[in-house]
C-alpha cells in the first residue's frame, strides 16, 4: 500500500525512504535489472504489479458457483474470488483498486502517471463579506472555483505543454 501511496502522490518520491518504509520485498517481484535511470515510477508500478499477483496467487483462490432453486440448478452462473484468511482479503481489495480505472484519474501523459486530485471551492459565504465598507460588491466576491471535473494533466507541472508537443511531433501512443 506504501507503494502504491507513493505513486498515487502528487509530490516526487524517495526510492531510499520508500524502501525503507516497505521494507524488504521478494525478489521475483522486484526485478532489479528492470530498473531504469528516469523511469522509476514506470518500474514501481510493475513492482506493484508483481508483488499483487504474487499476493493473490498465495492468499486467494478463484470460485465457480453455480445458482440452485428447489435443489435444481437453475442454469445460472458466477465467477467469484474466495481467500483463505484476511490478508487475501486485502490484496483481493488491493488488486480491484489497481484495474478500477474510474477509481483514481492519472495523468494523461504517460509517463508522469501522477493522481490528479480535485479540489472544492469556496462559497462566497467562506471567503467573508460580500460588500466592502462602501456597501459596493466586492469584485471575485464568489470566492475560489473548484477544480474542472474534467481536467486530464496534473496541476502545476508542464505535463500538458509536453504531451501537445510530443502529440503535434508524432510521437507513437500520443493522440
Amino acid at each position: 500500500m506504501r507503494i502504491y501511496e507513493a505513486l498515487s502522490g502528487s509530490e516526487d518520491f524517495d526510492l531510499e525512504k520508500l524502501s525503507s518504509e516497505v521494507g524488504a520485498l521478494p525478489e521475483d517481484a522486484m526485478r532489479p535489472g528492470e530498473r531504469k535511470q528516469g523511469h522509476e515510477r514506470a518500474w514501481l508500478f510493475g513492482v506493484l504489479g508483481r508483488m499483487t499477483q504474487m499476493r493473490l496467487q498465495e492468499h486467494c483462490y478463484p470460485q465457480f458457483n453455480t445458482y440452485v432453486r428447489g435443489g435444481y440448478p437453475t442454469g445460472r452462473f458466477s465467477l467469484f474470488w474466495g481467500f483463505y484468511n484476511l490478508i487475501g482479503a486485502i490484496w483481493l481489495q488491493m488488486a480491484w483498486l489497481l484495474e478500477d480505472d474510474d477509481s483514481v484519474r492519472f495523468c494523461r501523459l504517460p509517463d508522469c502517471r501522477r493522481v490528479i486530485t480535485f479540489e472544492p471551492g469556496k462559497s462566497a459565504d467562506e471567503v467573508g463579506t460580500i460588500k466592502d465598507a462602501e456597501g459596493k460588491f466586492k469584485r471575485n466576491a464568489r470566492g475560489e472555483y473548484k477544480d474542472r471535473s474534467d481536467r486530464l494533466f496534473c496541476k502545476g507541472r508542464p505535463c500538458k505543454q509536453k504531451y501537445h508537443y510530443r502529440k503535434k511531433a508524432g510521437w507513437p501512443r500520443y493522440r
